[in-house]
């Protein structure tokens, strides 16, 4: 073979890195009676921490993925594909990463919140079969227009901390005078 099809080779033979070992337990579901409870202005604080995510998707969950979003890059569901890219072995959707970032933030403002903005970056690969862990914190609280608003600092990690996302969001919720 030429020599870039020889490096293919050579990434698709290597083996895939080691598992992710962290034990993370799964977040207990949200119940309808949890997820119709408001989130008030008034009981924020700067700094707060929103209750972290954990993401595991499986094989079956990217497939679905890709089936939503019409994204059938191989990469994403043929490890043989993957490796021969050069990638750690199948990796998630950038997408279905933007969509955990957004998971935290509706899960956290509850069902009187409205999510004004959202963005985000993606600064890595996440595999699958580790943890994708989603977490974010309060940075800012403000009043426009006379309702509450919170900025929210949002970011993934992979094992060992690396973030491979970033973001923001500014929700505006309600206030505990006006309900």
């Amino acid at each position: 073979p030429k020599e870039d099809q020889r490096q293919k080779q050579a990434a698709a033979a290597a083996p895939p890195a080691a598992a992710d070992d962290r034990d993370v337990a799964e977040p207990p579901p949200i119940d309808a009676e949890r997820r119709l409870q408001p989130r008030y202005f008034e009981d924020l604080a700067e700094g707060d921490e929103l209750p972290p995510l954990p993401k595991r998707p499986l094989l079956k969950h990217l497939v679905m993925y890709a089936g939503a979003s019409g994204n059938f890059l191989e990469y994403h569901y043929d490890p043989e594909v993957a490796r021969a890219l050069g990638m750690p072995g199948l990796i998630l959707h950038g997408n279905l990463k933007v969509a955990y970032l957004g998971q935290i933030v509706t899960d956290w403002i509850g069902a009187h919140g409205v999510v004004l903005k959202l963005t985000t970056q993606l600064r890595g690969m996440d595999r699958l079969g580790d943890v994708c862990m989603i977490k974010g914190k309060v940075a800012r609280l403000f009043k426009q227009d006379g309702r509450g608003h919170a900025e929210l600092l949002l970011w993934g990690e992979a094992p060992g901390g690396r973030q491979t996302m970033t973001g923001s969001a500014i929700v505006a919720l309600p206030s505990r005078a006006t309900r």
